[in-house]
Formats: C-alpha cells, sequence, structure tokens
C-alpha cells in the first residue's frame, strides 16, 4: 500500500528518505526519483510525484533462520553468500577492508566482487591461496557465488 503525502504549498521543497527494514537494504528509487542515488530523493512540491524506494534483503542464512516466519526472510534466504577465509601461517588477509586474522566468515551479496589481499608479517612470506582464488599474487578478486554444489566460497590463504 502506497503512502499519500499531505497536500503541500506550491515550491515547497521535499526530501524523502529510504528506511529500509531489518534485514533489507536500499537498492534504488523509481518513478519521479530514480535519478537518485541515494537514501534521500529531494523535490519541489510543483506537482503530483510518484516515488518508490526499492530494497532487497541483505541478510545471512544464519541471522535469518530465527526469523523465518517473518514475512519476506524466507524470500531472501539465500540471496546471500558466506564466503569463509582461513590464514594459515604468519599474516592476514583482508577482504573488501574487513581484517581476517585466522578464520572469518563474511556475508556477501551474491555475486558482489570480493577483493582479497595477503599481508605476511614481518620477515614472513607470503606462498599462495588455495580454491576460489588459486595462484600466489597477493591480490585475488572473484566474485560471491556458490560452487556448482551449492557450497559457498572457501579460501585458504598460506604464509611461512
Amino acid at each position: 500500500m502506497r503512502e499519500r503525502m499531505p497536500v503541500l504549498p506550491y515550491g515547497t521543497p521535499v526530501t524523502l528518505t529510504a528506511s529500509p527494514a531489518w534485514g533489507y537494504r536500499f537498492t534504488k528509487w523509481s518513478g519521479d526519483c530514480a535519478s537518485s542515488t541515494t537514501t534521500n530523493c529531494q523535490f519541489w512540491a510543483n506537482d503530483n510525484v510518484d516515488a518508490s524506494p526499492g530494497f532487497t534483503c541483505s541478510v545471512s542464512v544464519i541471522f535469518c533462520l530465527p526469523l523465518a516466519t517473518q514475512t519476506g526472510c524466507r524470500q531472501c534466504l539465500f540471496q546471500t553468500v558466506d564466503s569463509s577465509v582461513t590464514v594459515v601461517g604468519h599474516g592476514y588477509v583482508t577482504v573488501n577492508r574487513t581484517v581476517c586474522k585466522k578464520l572469518c566468515t563474511l556475508p556477501f551479496d551474491r555475486g558482489t566482487l570480493l577483493v582479497l589481499r595477503a599481508y605476511p608479517d614481518k620477515k614472513k612470506t607470503f606462498r599462495g591461496w588455495s580454491h576460489s582464488c588459486g595462484g600466489n599474487k597477493p591480490t585475488c578478486q572473484f566474485r560471491a557465488f556458490t560452487d556448482g554444489f551449492g557450497d559457498p566460497p572457501s579460501i585458504v590463504a598460506t604464509f611461512s
């Protein structure tokens, strides 16, 4: 159901703010606010305006399961992918700026570009990645999808 705004005097500045419910994130505006790229849509009350915010689920399966009876949550149970990173040896990894020192499980929206960077401790060496990354370059990029069997990406970074 659309909420109707009150009639405002001609020329009044108006700001609409999209506020997602728990477990959802703002995606984009449609209608007269489609050109706005933020959660705010600003316009002047000069005519009838049709604007609707769009939302998508952003919760991890772990957080969604206890709320499975709430409307919408079941629809988004598998829209996120929990990517796990294991660090073996002396160093750490960043995953899209999140620091992982031993074992991290991080939820990402399906299709998100993950950028992993390996940082060896002083006088130590980065040896390489396994699984979704592969190779021994200190930076790895891939998209958060499950593998062909429904398992989320699992990466091991090895340092010596």
